[in-house]
């Protein structure tokens, strides 16, 4: 540890900084160009929440790749009154028809007008067949029209002449009992194309694929923008016609357009304001910056390294949101952490920023200015070696303050960020890659949050101390204010502990039985709720329907029942005539269900397969009546292999997998922290409260989750709708998420409480102590992360709501209710028992070499010893 600091932000803090620099820079031009290929934004995907390794997943993929080979494009065209204009409609179809075909990949083009295009197959074949009915007709004709002129003993010219009367006649006829355009749609199976409301058809084209949803760009182009100006054609009519196109990738498109409009507006609210707060905290806008570097450090690295990560396998669109409020949360606390308690070391010293600054300026920029005509002769130019002495001989008491400070402030934080990542890593425990994904990103932002606040802020720190340890202008006009206004004779130091935590140390510290009643009521009745969740697992339906795509997709899910995935796919090797006697016999009569489609012959590797979907009473396909059908079909004999799939498998296959695996993940979880909570205060009881604690209060932020997203209490204050559940993965996400953010102040906390521990050796001085000097740094640092999160459910994704928001209602009862009551209360109550350890045990721990256990003045020696031998 001697050894890093020296180097990290004793020697070279230049070079540390300009190697942070150069790989930020590097980082977020790979994710926002892509250097060549796809940026960041276009390479993330939304799927469906699943389990790959479940039936409803392979059912699925087998589904897939007997269409791998297409690629659909929808769509969905309004013209006010279809009925009436039908035929006008069908005449206007033909130019697009033709200009549809024109484009390469198209394989095919479905919509209602078909049968009247000769261009297309349908309406060839139509035609052909009218032709051959007229034909016959004709024939018949002509022939009854020859006998009877023959009969009354006609010319052959008066014959000729009875065969083109007659000939006329039947036209005429044939023509006049044609049905109307929208008479043969209707009698066609054509029909479900067209909406009830008769004022909405679809137009689908089928493009040409290399692989499910692998189609390309070009020919998708074209046909989008050919369908788009499908209004264009009907100007010459009186018809007022408009168009939305629905497509994969289209959804796609938009929903990253969403992530990315969603973490600008994020941050781009969360930011301005942490950075007003950290400017109050620390009296000046110079160090409320150097925390926010960090985060831009931290989150730079952490996307490019998602980027790279979208190579080797397929990364959901919502780790990005995720991992950027985390890692902006994080590192801003970690900074407030480091910065605050540096400049309370440096104040300690009698260090305020005075003397000559000019010694601390780089060496170019000294030679700048010395050499200018205008210097201001400050100091003298030095030598190289003397420039090198009068530096370290000039940083003495800075390095002095950082060593305490990264002893103390950098040792809570190092151990801090192993306990959320051990948390997040919980994540990864699942066997589910949108949950492992997320764990990724949490670790690595994490991880990279502690590196640049134990490597890049300290480097800041050393290069701009004397900036770092002027006195606070705020803090100055709150003494004027207290002794001019409030008449107050005494001057307190914007490093004392304020007067108002105090009080509540005090309070807590004499009452620790009343307070811990108190708290555990209040933290018990938020939980209720949890105990009535529903569970979800939504891709599209967490999306804002005011985003266009989403709002087509809608709108033609809405209109047309059987575009919508199907709530229940029975995938199965066999031919569809075998399928559909199953289904009829088997599935049909069981209760609930409503509608069985024809089942759909597929193609597999060469293999016979088919399929068939099932649709129930109930519109919502999470609704437990078709979770009850979905599972009764899966528990069906059949005489041949079948694999259950659709809306409620993949749901409920997905949600199996989480609650298995839970168990496994919380006891991971518990132990790793109680673990790392032990390597840091090397007692037994205090990571156990931890434990029990946190879990009470992450109890309590889902309940407060539930009332208002499952039950909607907060759709008009976030805007949103409500969809009568909770996002299972959310669950699990602010778990770990949660968990590891408690520990966060769990160690912001206790790390104070143990300084003063191992100084007295009195745990009631040390508890109200610790809590009075810590409470402000918990209490700004909960107040900026809940600043984040609340940022992000500002955001149109309801999911990124759901996580934003229950994180926010997580840090806040933390910081207050937990960290202000529950946890002193409770070490109060427990005494010098909170520190207990074996001896051996506590032997063991001393020898650690773990952040805090060095000896800082050692190093500061070190230190000395250099800077004699540069003399």
């Amino acid at each position: 540890m001697k050894a890093i600091k020296r180097f990290w932000w004793g020697k070279h803090p230049g070079f540390v900084v300009t190697i942070w620099l150069l790989s930020v820079a590097i980082s977020l031009l790979a994710v926002f160009s892509g250097l060549g290929d796809q940026p960041l934004f276009e390479r993330l995907v939304t799927p469906q929440p699943s389990n790959p390794s479940s039936p409803s997943a392979i059912g699925k993929k087998l589904y897939e790749q007997a269409h791998a080979d297409t690629y659909p494009l929808t769509a969905v065209v309004k013209v006010k009154d279809l009925q009436k204009n039908a035929e006008q409609v069908a005449k206007t179809l033909r130019p697009i028809h033709s200009d549809l075909i024109k484009v390469k990949k198209v394989k095919g083009i479905l919509d209602p007008f078909i049968a009247f295009d000769p261009q297309l197959p349908a309406g060839k074949k139509a035609e052909e067949a009218k032709t051959s009915a007229l034909n016959q007709a004709l024939t018949i004709a002509l022939e009854k029209a020859e006998e009877t002129a023959k009969a009354r003993q006609a010319s052959s010219s008066q014959i000729e002449r009875a065969k083109q009367i007659a000939q006329a006649q039947v036209k005429k006829e044939f023509q006049a009992h044609l049905p109307p355009v929208w008479d043969t749609i209707n009698r066609s199976e054509l029909r479900q194309m067209i909406a009830n409301d008769e004022t909405t058809f679809l137009i689908n084209v089928q493009l040409e694929a290399q692989g499910y949803g692998q189609v390309d760009s070009s020919a998708r182009k074209q046909v989008a923008e050919i369908l788009d100006s499908l209004p264009d054609y009907f100007a010459t009519s009186s018809l007022d016609v408009s168009v939305n196109i629905v497509d994969n990738i289209g959804l796609q498109e938009a929903a990253n357009g969403q992530v990315k409009a969603d973490m600008i507006r994020g941050e781009g609210i969360s930011i301005p304001i942490s950075l007003i707060i950290m400017a109050i905290v620390f009296g000046g806008m110079f160090a409320a910056l150097m925390p926010l570097i960090g985060a831009g450090a931290a989150i730079g690295i952490t996307l490019m390294l998602i980027l790279l990560l979208t190579y080797l396998v397929t990364v959901e669109s919502f780790v990005v949101n995720i991992v950027s409020f985390l890692g902006l949360g994080l590192s801003i606390d970690y900074g407030l952490l480091i910065v605050s308690r540096y400049r309370l070391e440096l104040h300690k010293r009698g260090v305020y920023g005075q003397g000559d600054t000019f010694i601390f300026y780089p060496r170019p920029v000294q030679l700048l200015i010395g050499s200018h005509p205008g210097g201001n002769g400050i100091s003298p130019l030095l030598s190289r070696r003397r420039y090198r002495v009068e530096l370290l001989k000039a940083r003495e008491p800075y390095m002095q303050a950082l060593d305490k400070t990264m002893d103390t402030a950098g040792a809570t934080v190092f151990f801090s960020a192993l306990i959320v990542s051990m948390a997040i890593l919980g994540l990864c425990i699942f066997p589910l890659p949108l949950l492992r994904l997320m764990g990724i990103g949490g670790v690595a932002v994490t991880l990279l949050a502690m590196l640049a606040n134990m490597t890049l802020l300290p480097a800041l720190m050393m290069l701009f101390g004397p900036a770092l340890a002027s006195p606070s202008n705020i803090a100055n006009w709150v003494n004027w204010f207290r002794q001019h206004i409030l008449r107050h004779q005494n001057k307190r130091s914007e490093d004392d502990p304020s007067p108002l935590f105090r009080s509540v140390s005090t309070f807590v510290t004499r009452r620790p039985w009343p307070v811990l009643v108190a708290v555990t009521t209040v933290l018990v009745v938020m939980s209720i709720p949890l105990y009535h969740m529903q569970m979800r697992s939504s891709a599209v339906e967490s999306m804002p329907r005011s985003i266009p795509q989403i709002g087509a997709l809608w709108d033609m899910w809405e209109r047309f029942p059987d575009s919508a995935n199907p709530q229940i796919r029975v995938v199965a090797k066999t031919d569809s005539v075998h399928l559909q006697d199953w289904a009829d016999t088997k599935v049909k009569p069981l209760s609930h269900v409503e509608r069985i489609r024809p089942a759909e012959e597929l193609n597999i590797a060469g293999q016979r397969y088919a399929s068939v979907d099932i649709y129930t009473k109930e519109k919502d396909a999470f609704a437990a009546d078709v979770k009850r059908v979905m599972r009764a079909i899966r528990d069906l004999p059949a005489p041949f292999e079948t694999s259950v799939t659709g809306e409620a498998a993949l749901q409920t296959d997905f949600q199996q997998a989480l609650f298995e695996y839970a168990p496994y993940v919380f006891i991971t979880v518990a132990l790793t922290t109680y673990l790392m909570l032990f390597l840091m205060t090397g007692a037994l009881l205090l990571p156990l409260q931890a434990l029990v604690l946190n879990t009470v209060s992450l109890m309590s932020s889902l309940g407060i989750a539930v009332w208002v997203f499952q039950y909607g209490h907060g759709e008009k204050f976030l805007g949103f709708t409500s969809l009568g559940a909770v996002e299972s993965y959310v669950v699990a996400i602010v778990f770990c998420f949660g968990f590891g953010l408690s520990m966060d102040y769990e160690m912001f906390l206790v790390s104070r409480v143990k300084e003063i521990w191992d100084e007295t050796g009195d745990n009631k001085r040390a508890v109200r102590e610790g809590l009075t000097h810590s409470a402000s740094t918990i209490t700004s640092a909960a107040l900026i992360l809940l600043v984040v999160f609340l940022g992000f459910t500002t955001g149109g994704i309801q999911a990124i709501k759901q996580i934003g928001f229950t994180l926010a209602v997580a840090v806040a009862l933390d910081a207050t209710l937990v960290r202000m009551g529950l946890v002193p209360a409770v070490m109060m109550i427990c005494g010098q028992a909170n520190w207990w350890a074996p001896k051996w045990l506590k032997s063991l721990h001393s020898r650690l070499p773990l952040p805090g256990n060095s000896n800082h003045d050692q190093e500061s020696l070190h230190l000395k010893e250099d800077a004699g031998k540069a003399h």
